[in-house]
């Protein structure tokens, strides 16, 4: 959604020149998230992106534009998790923010952000449910199937997140090292993240019906299974992680970061029986606090069971 104008800076408004910086200076992975939120936004509200939000935000006053905020959350879907509403309110939040440091608007926003419960169940859809999925996309040969079976293979074997996964283009790709220079969250440089080799095939195998022309790894496929050029958006790999699991008749609806729990809870019991330590587990999970890897671990709670078990035995009987 970059806003390339060739209007003189001259004629332009000071609104539309503070978007161009406010995107302009976002990190990547952040660029990529903060886009898509005033996008959205962006389309709601009727104006042509992230300057049309600049010039119609600041036009308005306090009042005016809490209620304008507060009605758009108000439409998302239902189905939107409270963590989903505060990502489409981020690119909103922050460019507000830089407007009022620069003078253009007094107010701020007063919504509060939705409610997040940290203890939320970590185990994603489980083992089960991804080998269903890998199932279904393997009985076809497809352009789709091909770039779905990659995006998968992704989340689960790397567990990546999928805003660095949308965010590859061709060239973060080595075929001869089996390397992906991926942008991770919290870093302002991509890492390398080589892949194993059933990962890599897969990559391959997508980008021989992609082509080698330079852009975006991860493209939009039309209704005629034919590979567009545009990049294919966090919001397209969730529809379609979301109706893959309804097709491979997944009773839980399956979200890519449901995906993304499911393998780093397979790590961390394959971290005890590989001998391995917490930190290979930190490394592949890309979490900076190892207290949030305690989600993970043991997270369904059998450790905690055996213990009730033996406290109940001691425990006089009627």
């Amino acid at each position: 959604m970059a806003d390339n104008d060739d209007t003189p800076l001259a004629i332009r408004t000071e609104p539309e020149v503070l978007a161009e910086s406010f995107i302009g200076n976002l990190k990547p992975t952040t660029r990529v998230a903060y886009e898509h939120s005033l996008k959205k936004f962006a389309e709601w509200l009727g104006v042509e992106g992230a300057k049309g939000v600049a010039v119609a935000l600041c036009a308005m006053k306090s009042g005016e534009a809490n209620l304008t905020l507060l009605r758009y959350t108000n439409s998302l879907p239902a189905t939107l998790s409270p963590s989903a509403v505060n990502q489409r309110m981020q690119g909103i939040r922050s460019m507000v923010k830089l407007a009022r440091m620069v003078g253009f608007i007094t107010w701020e926003i007063q919504i509060p952000s939705r409610r997040v419960e940290p203890f939320r169940d970590t185990r994603g859809p489980g083992e089960e449910a991804v080998a269903k999925m890998f199932a279904t996309l393997g009985k076809s040969d497809s352009p789709k199937a091909r770039r779905d079976q990659a995006i998968l293979r992704l989340l689960f074997d790397l567990g990546l997140r999928r805003e660095s996964i949308v965010s590859l283009d061709l060239q973060h790709w080595s075929d001869e090292s089996r390397t992906l220079q991926v942008m991770l969250k919290g870093h302002s440089q991509r890492m390398p993240k080589r892949l194993p080799p059933v990962t890599a095939d897969a990559i391959k195998r997508w980008i021989q019906v992609r082509g080698t022309q330079q852009g975006p790894l991860f493209v939009r496929i039309d209704r005629r299974g034919t590979p567009r050029p545009d990049r294919l958006s966090g919001d397209g790999i969730h529809d379609m992680i979301t109706k893959l699991g309804a097709v491979s008749r997944i009773e839980r609806r399956v979200r890519p970061h449901g995906i993304r729990h499911t393998a780093i809870t397979k790590a961390s019991r394959l971290m005890k029986t590989a001998n391995l330590g917490l930190p290979a587990l930190q490394a592949f999970s890309n979490h900076r606090s190892p207290a949030t890897l305690g989600r993970y671990i043991d997270p369904d709670n059998e450790a905690a069971y055996s213990l009730a078990e033996l406290v109940s035995e001691t425990a006089p009987m009627e």
